[in-house]
């Protein structure tokens, strides 16, 4: 996961920041110029509270929110 771009999740296990938390790591991530933290990518189907749990409450991550047109929120 150090050198990752992207981590693709379901929708059960989105309440997760899958990220490098050793400070050593994170350095090797800057010096390839990657950022902080991959792109959470979470599939759903039935949708998701975006109110709940910190991965879509901390602005420095990066979310990408993939749903059917039933499980999209409104």
């Amino acid at each position: 996961m150090i050198a990752a771009d992207a981590v693709l999740v379901g929708s059960r296990t989105a309440d997760t920041i899958f990220s490098v938390w050793h400070p050593e790591m994170v350095d090797l991530r800057q010096t390839w110029g990657l950022a902080r933290h991959p792109i959470q990518i979470v599939a759903t189907r039935r949708g998701v509270d975006l109110d709940r749990g910190l991965l879509f409450n901390a602005p420095d991550v990066p979310v990408i929110l993939l749903a059917e047109s039933d499980g999209a929120l409104t």
